[in-house]
């Protein structure tokens, strides 16, 4: 089956302009995927603390009646140091 426009247009003609075509699309894609970076913020709550500190904070957001902001703080506990007995 032909396509009614592959009259108009060589073979050679479609592959000449698809390949820079594919190879923008490819390009521009890759540049997106790698722009996203982490905020300062985000940055700041990677770097390991000790787990007293973690740990206090935690229980005593817990203990204020903040049960809801506790729990983030708690899985930041056990994301840091896996094996403390904290």
């Amino acid at each position: 089956m032909t396509m009614p426009f592959a009259r108009l247009f060589p073979d050679n003609l479609l592959m000449k302009a698809a390949r820079p075509i594919a190879t923008v699309a490819i390009l521009a894609t890759a540049l997106t995927a790698c722009s996203g970076g982490d905020s300062q913020d985000e940055l700041a709550a990677q770097i390991e603390q000790p787990v007293d500190e973690l740990y206090n904070d935690a229980l005593n957001t817990a203990l204020s009646g903040n049960p809801v902001q506790a729990a983030p703080k708690f899985e930041e506990v056990e994301r840091q140091h896996p094996y403390s007995t904290w």
